[in-house]
Order: C-alpha cells, then structure tokens, then sequence
C-alpha cells in the first residue's frame, strides 16, 4: 500500500462551452486521477466542487468515499 498522499485541483476550462455538465467536470476528475496513477481516492468538494463529487460517485471506480 503506498503512503497517502493529497492531491488539490482546479477544474477550470480554458474553454467553457455553454453546455459543459457537470459530469463533464467529473470526467476531468477521473482523467485527472488516471493520469496520477491514483487507484483509490477520497473526494471532497464545496458548492459546484461538490457537486461534481457526489458525479464522482456515479462514475470513478477509484473513488473510495465522498466528503
């Protein structure tokens, strides 16, 4: 098992599109933690960060609990 570690991101778009989801910005997430190498994560988020977190929920096998 290797040693936790904490990871903070910004999901800013260079180019919002008007019809960019939420989901969207989960799957930037899961890019995000597949890119790291990240196997198991937990995942908190305020207002819209929240939001996508509880997206997280439905999409991210990595994702082992959401605060």
């Amino acid at each position: 098992m290797s040693s936790p570690r904490t990871c903070a991101a910004s999901t800013v778009r260079t180019a919002i599109r008007p019809t960019t989801t939420i989901d969207d910005y989960a799957a930037d997430v899961i890019d995000l933690l597949d890119g790291l190498h990240i196997d198991e994560a937990v995942i908190g988020g305020l207002s819209m960060g929240g939001c996508v977190a509880f997206a997280l929920l439905r999409h991210a096998r990595q994702l082992r609990s959401c605060a």
